[in-house]
């Protein structure tokens, strides 16, 4: 239980979203000053800024960030199956093939 909770509480701090935004960030930034004269001045700057700023939070939150959520649901699933394939052998029951029939 310790282990779980301290893991819990670093997690909050690894900062993989700010990471990833940054990136995002600076690549954004990058491509625009890569960008030739003439296609400077035809780039609308709000639209800029606000691909900078809100667009690029957006992406990490609602996009690179879900693939977390992803991985911990399939390690949930994978956690049961293994659950109800070892438990007939540990508990001394016998198996009931019908128990894995919604994880198909």
């Amino acid at each position: 239980f310790a282990i779980l909770h301290f893991c819990d509480y670093q997690a909050t701090y690894f900062g993989i979203a700010t990471i990833a935004r940054t990136q995002l960030q600076t690549s954004l930034l990058k491509r625009f000053l890569i960008l030739h004269e003439g296609v400077h001045q035809d780039l609308d700057n709000g639209r800029y800024i606000t691909a900078m700023s809100h667009d690029a939070e957006e992406l990490v939150n609602s996009g690179y960030m879900t693939t977390f959520k992803i991985a911990n649901s399939a390690g949930d699933v994978l956690m049961i199956m293994v659950y109800l394939l070892t438990a007939p052998f540990v508990f001394g029951h016998p198996r009931k093939w019908i128990m894995m029939a919604p994880l198909m």
